[in-house]
């Protein structure tokens, strides 16, 4: 055997392992010879465009295999197709550096294909099914701009922080609300950096090393975190920070001065509240100091004045009336200070067993003279066997007090007012009805004046319905379990 022989056998022994090779591959491989002849190619090759084993057995032409692909479908759709093959066949004399390009085929499927020289003349094709991948890369494309969308359109200021600690995401409300600029944020800043440039943001803060590391300890925590920061310029911003899962985080800011200034509002007005009824339960207990002992020395020598024998029978019915009159206001007084120190707050639920009809009529005596005064009818509505409950007399009677004396606020003079009282199966069911006629603006007065009575209602384990009637009127129910709460 001559040396070239030896060294044709040496070479086809290495096309056929490169070949044992190839054919293993999931890539699909075609080589064409310098003669433009098919000298190999892979199962894979088949598969994927879709060509017969027995077509290409012969070694066709590169010019017969863009044929047969053109027939299968398996190239592009191009107007001039003459021009396309001469273009192909072109590569086998004008091909130096390999060349890669995409195939959109017409049944929607995308071929990578890399042409390049080979070393023994012709060319080398690979092709690779990229259409799930690019679909992925669509779909992630697409769901990155929703999330961007969503981000810049959001009223919070959003950042994002990778897990060195560097910006890498932020949203024009993020911008605005610490004074950036868009350049200002493009090169990735670290949040120790941006820290920095916050500073004049928090002058009141005088240990500014702590305040920073607590803020930058939000990154590395890992831990979810909510408080709430207040800047130099009079803004309260309500925080938090979310451990991402890739090591990062993400902070959110809320400018919430407005509600917090409202809450603030509110609870100076809480307090001005309790401080008058505070002031209010000393004035009546300071009047009670005062008027109390009056009215029992009163009653006390009309009762000494009574039993003397040298007075007529005239003047012991004049000092019999006095007696009555003392213990009235006596009994009278004392509810008004009982229920002035029911709406300061200073009772607490006293739970007893009482008589319901007795109740009603002590509430009707406390507005009697008020509604007689404005030609107004007060009516009582309760069985005499309606029997007992248990609640806190004293709160009951300043809850169906309230509700009185709001519906004589709202009736006009020979306008009427019943306060009923029934027994239900395991409740005891009161209600004050009237005949006025309410207005817009009157109707939200009076849920208003209603409110505190729903707070006695709602601790005695009670519910409270108010109903404005379409032909006028106003009806308030208030349903108790006979039991107690």
């Amino acid at each position: 055997m001559t040396a070239l022989e030896e060294v044709e056998d040496e070479l086809l022994r290495h096309v056929t392992a490169q070949n044992d090779v190839l054919e293993n591959l999931a890539t699909a491989i075609a080589i064409y010879g310098a003669d433009t002849k098919l000298t190999f190619h892979n199962t894979a090759f088949r598969r994927l465009l879709r060509l017969d084993h027995d077509g290409l057995a012969g070694g066709p032409s590169y010019a017969d295999v863009l044929e047969m692909l053109r027939e299968q479908r398996r190239l592009p759709e191009v107007p001039d197709f003459p021009a396309f093959k001469r273009q192909e066949l072109n590569r086998f004399t004008a091909l130096i550096q390999p060349f890669e390009d995409v195939l959109h085929l017409p049944d929607g499927s995308t071929l990578r294909r890399v042409i390049s020289p080979h070393p023994l003349g012709g060319l080398q094709c690979t092709y690779e099914d990229v259409t799930d991948r690019l679909a992925l890369e669509r779909s992630y494309n697409t769901l990155i701009a929703v999330q961007r969308e969503t981000l810049d359109h959001l009223a919070e200021a959003v950042a994002v922080f990778g897990a060195d600690g560097r910006l890498r995401l932020s949203n024009p409300a993020y911008v605005a609300l610490w004074g950036h600029r868009e350049t200002d944020l493009a090169g990735e800043s670290r949040l120790a950096d941006l820290l920095e440039t916050y500073r004049a943001f928090f002058e009141d803060i005088e240990d500014w090393p702590t305040f920073k590391a607590e803020m930058q300890a939000l990154l590395t925590d890992r831990q979810p975190r909510q408080d709430r920061i207040a800047r130099s310029d009079g803004i309260v911003l309500q925080y938090a920070s979310f451990p991402l899962p890739d090591g990062g985080a993400l902070l959110t800011y809320q400018d919430v001065t407005d509600s917090v200034r409202v809450e603030w509002a509110l609870l100076e007005r809480n307090e001005a509240l309790h401080t008058a009824n505070r002031q209010r339960s000393q004035l009546v207990a300071s009047i009670a100091g005062e008027i109390r002992p009056r009215l029992i020395t009163l009653s006390g020598q009309a009762g000494a004045l009574g039993g003397d024998g040298f007075v007529s029978d005239r003047q012991r019915e004049t000092l019999r009336f006095l007696q009555d009159v003392s213990r009235d206001l006596m009994a009278v007084f004392n509810d008004i200070v009982t229920l002035a120190k029911v709406d300061a707050g200073e009772t607490i639920l006293v739970l007893d067993t009482f008589d319901v009809r007795p109740l009603l009529e002590a509430v009707a005596a406390l507005t009697r003279e008020r509604s007689r005064a404005l030609g107004i009818s007060l009516a009582l509505a309760c069985p005499s066997d309606i029997g007992w409950m248990v609640a806190d007399a004293r709160r009951m009677k300043r809850a169906l007090f309230a509700l009185v004396d709001s519906a004589l606020r709202r009736s006009v003079s020979q306008g009427s007012i019943t306060l009923t009282a029934t027994r239900g199966r395991v409740d005891m069911v009161f209600t004050v009805s009237d005949n006025a006629p309410v207005a817009m603006d009157e109707n939200e007065e009076g849920e208003d004046d209603l409110a505190t009575v729903r707070g006695f209602v709602s601790v005695q384990g009670g519910e409270m319905e108010r109903v404005v009637l379409a032909s006028g009127g106003t009806v308030v129910t208030c349903r108790f379990p006979s039991a107690g709460p």
